[in-house]
Formats: structure tokens, sequence, C-alpha cells
């Protein structure tokens, strides 16, 4: 077992460094530097490698450390104001049990997955199928259990708990997932199926989980117990270890579970990466009706062409939207029930202004104007922009100002439903209130509603990052979409009041006509393919 995991260590290291020759040599001027003897330089490839595990391993600790502290920590602090730090370390373990040893082993099993390494080691270099997922779900659970345990032990000293915990969160991590990996297995062996391998299992089960952890968080559940529980959670799956083993030596259906591992994922190896990058917002168009072949309007010319597209891309819009709604009105049929029944007992708002905080962050999730600019490039833009005439200014601006309407009503159509949802609750649930904070509350989400559609479509216009192989070539829309999640991300950590708001009102106010400015005056020269 111990060589295989070397041989698969010797193979994901050895890819690395190449690929990193590779894009090196594609570098302007120092690229040339580089001479095509450098992929038989066995030495200097073993420091490479040497170096690109460590780079591993140091990526895996921040991952695992970001995780950590956004996903559980920061949510606990704010959601939990005014708990002391036993408190605070309490809430802390107790969501690290729910989220990476239940959730996670449910849900993100390393041996259930096939990808291209899996081909590598099974096709092409005719490995046997228990050495093969063996080695593969050993090396990946163990270097996130060492990342886990890294970050688990650096978090120690922020929230007071015992620097062995961090060793017990690693082996918990490995023993919960080789757990559920077992009842898999056997699943499999005698049903030929799997427990809630579904991507919609996969979505609820963290998603579910998440939401209750925050729900407990926000309701100042007195988690005492938690250490008990991680210490006892943690023992029992470090334990499972040893009857994993046993049992992984005495499978013996190994050779079927890689075959069906690989035929169900035997499309997916075989796309390219420009093909991956389209699967997102692809058309089926047998999947047209008669209908949508045959629409007729009297809109002509360009609005003829925009209406074409948003009806026949209903799927890739109107699910989207549909899906946010229903996901809306559970939880604030929940929320506003649990809210109702429970108002004795909770710390009530002073002020509705002190909720818009987390309520951007809210906005920006509801958003779909980043899926559809995708769509409209890669089922529309990439073969038009090839014509002179679609790439004339008074084209690219009519099509600008169609689409920036479409989007409008929809993210709008989102964010007045969450309007109307949380007026009701304010009301039904005897929030204070006065008429002028609410108008003002929903007059800021409104204002946030148009500011996403306009912001990504204002980078899509002007800095256009994607080629005809749906490669992006212009970082800039990464980084400035980033900043606009960083910034979200950060409101929730803000206090909600007049000076908050007036602050996003100003940021919207003052960013829409800016960003409208510029498309105009830049967007048909810079508007093209790369």
């Amino acid at each position: 077992m111990l060589g295989d995991i070397l041989l698969l260590f010797r193979i994901r290291m050895t890819r690395k460094v190449n690929g990193f020759f590779y894009y090196f040599k594609k570098l302007p001027l120092i690229g040339r530097l580089l001479k095509e003897s450098c992929y038989a330089a066995v030495n200097l490839k073993g420091v490479l490698s040497v170096f690109s595990f460590l780079v591993d391993v140091l990526m895996n600790l921040l991952k695992n450390l970001l995780y950590l502290f956004v996903v559980i920590a920061v949510p606990l602090i704010n959601l939990q104001k005014g708990a002391n730090d036993v408190q605070i370390r309490n809430g802390f373990l107790f969501g690290f049990v729910l989220l990476s040893l239940v959730a996670g082993s449910i849900s993100n099993s390393k041996l259930l997955t096939a990808d291209d390494e899996t081909f590598i080691l099974s096709r092409q270099m005719h490995m046997a199928a228990r050495r093969c997922l063996c080695s593969r779900s050993w090396y990946s659970y163990s270097m996130n259990a060492i990342g886990l345990f890294l970050a688990c032990l650096l978090l120690s000293f922020m929230f007071s708990f015992p620097f062995w915990y961090a060793f017990m969160a690693g082996f918990g991590y490995l023993g919960s997932h080789q757990c559920m990996d077992m009842l898999q297995m056997r699943r499999f062996q005698r049903k030929n199926s799997f427990y809630l391998q579904a991507n919609t299992w996969k979505l609820l089960i963290p998603l579910g989980s998440l939401i209750l952890l925050y729900a407990l968080y926000w309701l100042n559940v007195d988690f005492s117990f938690a250490p008990w529980l991680f210490c006892i959670f943690a023992l029992v799956c470090a334990a499972a270890i040893i009857p994993y083993l046993r049992f992984e030596s005495s499978y013996h259906a190994y050779s079927e579970l890689l075959t069906r591992l690989l035929l169900d994922n035997h499309e997916i190896l075989q796309l390219d990466s420009s093909r991956m990058k389209q699967m997102e917002v692809a058309l089926d168009e047998k999947s047209y009706t008669s209908e949508e072949l045959q629409y007729r309007t009297e809109k002509t010319g360009y609005a003829f062409l925009n209406e074409l597209f948003f009806r026949r891309h209903k799927h890739l819009i109107y699910k989207p939207v549909r899906f946010r709604l229903v996901v809306m009105t559970v939880l604030w049929l929940a929320g506003t029930l649990l809210i109702i029944m429970l108002k004795d007992d909770m710390k009530l708002t002073k002020d509705i202004l002190e909720l818009l905080p987390p309520f951007v962050f809210l906005s920006y999730i509801l958003s779909i104007s980043q899926r559809v600019c995708k769509a409209m490039f890669m089922n529309c833009d990439v073969s038009l922009l090839h014509y002179s005439y679609y790439r004339r200014k008074e084209a690219v601006l009519v099509n600008f100002r169609l689409r920036l309407k479409k989007l409008c009503f929809y993210n709008l159509l989102l964010i007045m439903v969450l309007c109307l949802y949380m007026n009701i609750t304010v009301v039904l649930a005897g929030l204070p209130y006065t008429l002028s904070t609410l108008l003002l509350f929903d007059f800021a989400l409104l204002c946030l509603a148009v500011f996403f559609s306009v912001h990504y479509l204002f980078v899509y216009y002007i800095f256009q990052p994607y080629n005809e192989q749906f490669d992006m070539k212009n970082p800039f829309m990464s980084i400035l979409n980033g900043m606009v999640y960083l910034f979200c991300y950060f409101c929730m950590r803000l206090d909600g009041n007049l000076v908050f708001v007036c602050g996003v009102l100003a940021a919207t106010i003052l960013y829409i006509p800016i960003a409208l400015t510029l498309v105009y005056r830049l967007s048909p020269k810079t508007f093209h393919l790369k």
C-alpha cells in the first residue's frame, strides 16, 4: 500500500512539474530560457517535486484554515454576540463535528470519485482495482487530514482548546470518511448502488447542515456538551480505521466498483477543458419545443435577437430563478414561524436597518447575472462577434441596453419577493420598525439588485475575458468579481445602521452611472473576441 501511495505521489508531482515547465515556456521573453531538455532533467524535477509537495501541504493548510475560520468561526462570533471564550470554543467544536465529521463524510467521498489519475492508474498503468482505489483514497484523505490537523493546531491558540484536539480532528476526519466509504462499499456489493450519491443530496446535505448550524448559533443554543461530543465522536471515528483496514483487505468487488466509477465519469474524463467550461451553460438544441422553434413576435432586429436568446435560455435562467424563489419561500416560512414562536426568548433587533448587512451578501447570492453573462458569450456572442456589423458601436450599445433591462427584471423580481417576505415577517413578528426605515431597507435592496445587474454586464463588456476556446484570457474579470464578493462578505461583519445604509446607497448610486458611462464610451472598442 505504501509503495502505491508513493507511486501516486510521484505521478501527481511529475504532472505538476511538467505542467509548470509547459506554461513557463509560454511566457514571453523569459520562456525561451527554458530548453526542451528540462523535461529530462531528473535532478531538477526531483527538487521541484519536493517543492511542489510542500506547496500542496501549505495550500491544504490554507484551504482548511479558511474553511474553519470563514465557514465556522466568523459566523459563530457574529451570530453569538456577547458569548465568552468557552461558549465560542464549544460552538466551534460542535460546528466541526456537524460539518466535517458528519456532513463532509456523507457528501464528499474520495473513494467514490474517478478522475484522470484514476484513469491513468487503471487503464494506462494497468494497476489492480484494489490498489488503484485504495491508494487514491488513502493519499487524498491523508493530505486533507494533515491540512486539517495543522489548521486546528493553529486555531487552538485562538479558541483555547488543548493542542491534542488537533490530532483528534485529523484522525476523526480520516476515520469518519473511511467509515462512510465502508458503508458505501457494502451497499454497492449488495445492491449495486450507493447511499445519497445523487447531486441533489450532495448539495442539500452540506447546505442543510450549514443552515442548521447557523440557526443554532443564532438561537444561542448552549453547546456545553460539545467537548464531550467532539472527543467521543472523534475517538469512535478514529477507532473505525482498524475495522476499515480489515474490511479493505477482504473486500471482493473492487473491479466492479472501479468499472462503475469509470463508466459514471467516462464523459467527464473525455472532455477537454473548453468543453468542460461550456457544460454549465450549454444548450441542448433537441430540447427546444416546436413553439420555441417557431416563435413569432412583433419585435425586430436586436430586440428580436435578445428576446429569442432569453426565451431559448429559459432553462438556464428561469430554473435558477424558480429555485431561488422556492428556497426563499421555504426558509421564509420556517424562519417566520420560528421567530413568532420564540420571540419572547430571543433578542430582537432594535431597528430593521440592523438586518441590512447580511442582506447585502444575500443579494449577491440571489443575483443570476454572472451565469447569464457566461451564457451570452458561449451561446450567442462567440459566433456573432466574428461579424463586423455586430461589433459596431450602435449594435454593441443596443444589445447592452436590452440585456441590462432583462437582467434588472430578473434580479429585481427576486429582490422584490425578498422585500415582500421581510415586510410580512416584520409585521407578523412584531419587530420594531417605522415606515421610513422599512422603505429605506427595501430601497437599499432594490439598488443592490440594479448594482449587480450593471456590474456583471459592465465587466463583461469592458473586459470581455473569454476567447473562442472559452478560456479566460483577461484576469480582471475574476479580480473585480472577487473584490465584489469580498466586499459583500465583509459587509456581514459591519453593524447595520443609518450610516451603513447611506454608505450602501452612495456606493451603488455612484457606481451605476460611472459603469454605464464607461460602457457607452469604451465597450465598442473593448467588446470583441480575444
